[in-house]
């Protein structure tokens, strides 16, 4: 009876073994499905483009759900316009490809020349998206712009020292400059902020790992105080003055 009784409770621990493991495998699926896409056509000119578009949505998502968790808010809205209609919609003196705007990202048909830029363009927005989600809105410029130029793609040493160069050329710019849209700043201190942003990013992730920066994002949702310093265990101060000075390395 006690060997009958003993098999038993193995069965039932063994079942239960494999509904937890069975329970875990389904989450961990759940928080890596992708976001929905989900756009909209404002020109024809873009109908010969629909599988590029949805080509390169699955592969920025995919790339972002390596880094970040998976965002409990609704899918973005992607509207694909012509140059026209950028144009009017947004007036940047610098140019961009497209851009996000609350849970709405905009796409510049003048990308689709080159899969290459239309896929980093849709990576850039789309990171965007998920740190306004992921952070309710609170990430500090500098973190969401180096981050999102980052995701574009490969950063090499070329174009590290290049863009150390242009930032020491012009001014350093101090970190209050950066926390806020750099869309508010004259157009040559955007383009320092940008560079600079994205140099900031890079020396962030030579000293730090994904780990934290998860955290970083979990604190500046609840707002946690000094997010930074407890997310990264530096205080942001060091942080700027020790990515400043990398910046300065030529």
């Amino acid at each position: 009876m006690g060997k009958i009784l003993n098999i038993k409770f193995c069965l039932v621990l063994l079942v239960a073994s494999l509904l937890i493991i069975g329970c875990s495998s389904q989450n961990i699926q759940r928080t890596t499905k992708p976001w929905t896409l989900n756009y909209q056509v404002e020109d024809t000119i873009w109908l010969n483009q629909l599988s590029i578009v949805k080509r390169a949505w699955k592969e920025a998502n995919q790339e972002l759900l390596k880094i970040f968790p998976q965002p409990k808010c609704p899918s973005p809205r992607l509207f694909l316009v012509s140059n026209e209609q950028f144009s009017i919609i947004l007036y940047s003196s610098l140019k961009p490809n497209g851009f996000y705007a609350k849970e709405n990202i905009f796409l510049n048909f003048s990308i689709t020349n080159s899969y290459e830029q239309f896929s980093s363009t849709l990576k850039h927005e789309l990171t965007h998206a998920y740190l306004d989600c992921l952070t309710a809105g609170k990430s500090p410029a500098w973190f969401d712009e180096g981050l999102a130029q980052y995701m574009e793609g490969h950063y090499s040493e070329v174009e590290k020292d290049r863009d150390r160069r242009m930032v020491y050329e012009s001014r350093i710019l101090q970190i209050t400059e950066l926390e806020n849209s750099f869309a508010l700043l004259p157009k040559e201190k955007a383009i320092t902020a940008y560079k600079q942003s994205k140099l900031m990013f890079a020396y962030l992730l030579k000293v730090t790992n994904s780990s934290r920066i998860r955290h970083y994002l979990e604190y500046l949702k609840t707002e946690e105080k000094d997010a930074f310093s407890r997310a990264f265990a530096l205080s942001l101060k060091d942080f700027y003055v020790n990515s400043s000075r990398d910046a300065r390395r030529n």
